[in-house]
């Protein structure tokens, strides 16, 4: 039986691409890391996730192109492929995403601005017009009391007189 290797010669590419994909995931996980700062439980769940990922990929890379037998040169080929994807588009895919969230963030920012300032004004007019309504059937209400008040004080007083 020979060897193929045109076979070896797929995995160590597909290793490659591999490789570069663990990379942009690791890239994902990092910005958040760079943006927020996580706590220690926060962290470790990232990092468990992010190996589940490495592991399921690599095991579907060796079960699907090596029947399952695992190479070295094809763990080699992977780290060389994060390694080349981490020095040369990695750098600039940050930079770029870290820009592009920071504008997101202040267009979101100045949408919810604008809608809180709208539900603001709606607010001020219902509480306006409710507050109204009220403050006059109160008056109203007042001055009948008042008046009535007036009168029950004459009588008093008349009936004092007398």
């Amino acid at each position: 039986m020979g060897v193929d290797y045109s076979l070896h010669t797929i995995l160590a590419l597909w290793s490659l691409a591999v490789g570069a994909f663990l990379c942009v995931v690791y890239d994902l996980f990092r910005i958040t890391r760079l943006r927020h700062k996580q706590n220690a439980v926060v962290l470790f769940i990232s990092d468990f996730v992010y190996c589940i990922i490495a592991a399921i990929t690599m095991t579907v890379l060796f079960f699907n192109l090596s029947y399952g037998r695992m190479r070295a040169y094809a763990f080699a080929f992977a780290i060389l492929g994060f390694l080349i994807w981490r020095v040369t588009v990695s750098r600039l895919a940050i930079t770029l995403l870290n820009k592009l969230i920071d504008r997101i963030e202040k267009l979101l920012n100045s949408i919810i601005m604008r809608v809180s300032v709208v539900i603001t004004r709606i607010a001020r007019r219902i509480y306006t017009s409710v507050y109204c309504n009220t403050a006059v059937k109160s008056a109203s209400n007042g001055c009948s009391l008042l008046i009535k008040r007036k009168e029950n004080k004459n009588e008093t007083d008349e009936k004092n007189q007398n």
